[in-house]
Formats: C-alpha cells, sequence, structure tokens
C-alpha cells in the first residue's frame, strides 16, 4: 500500500470540520471522519484510483462534498 500524511493546516481543518459536524449532529463528526479513511484506503491500493500528472491520485467521497488529492 502506499504512505500517506495529511499536511498540518489539511489536518486542522479536516478536525474542525469533524468537530463542527458533531455538534450538529451527534454521530455525523464521525461518520465524516469514518468517510475519510475509507477514500484514504481506497486511494491507498496501487491499482486504484485514477493517476494524474505529478503522481496524484483522486477521488471523491461518495456523501462529502470533496476531493481527494493522494500524492504517490
Amino acid at each position: 500500500m502506499i504512505g500517506y500524511r495529511f499536511l498540518s493546516p489539511a489536518d486542522e481543518e479536516m478536525t474542525e470540520a469533524s468537530v463542527f459536524y458533531e455538534a450538529a449532529t451527534f454521530g455525523l463528526g464521525a461518520d465524516f471522519l469514518a468517510e475519510i479513511q475509507q477514500v484514504i484506503n481506497a486511494l491507498r491500493h496501487p491499482q486504484l484510483g485514477q493517476i494524474h500528472r505529478y503522481r496524484t491520485k483522486t477521488s471523491r467521497a461518495s456523501s462529502l462534498p470533496f476531493q481527494f488529492d493522494l500524492l504517490d
């Protein structure tokens, strides 16, 4: 599997978003983080996802309005 890491600003934004969603609806913050982890796990497989220039792979979360890019 391909490794990954979040840059500090992205990690902070993800944490703030999960806290916001959890405050709005109980369990929504956890669902948000679970969806992100699901997309990351899919992108980490070498055979899955579309590879773009600069060796990045892109995917969209099925229930979230976000796009994820993973540098290879």
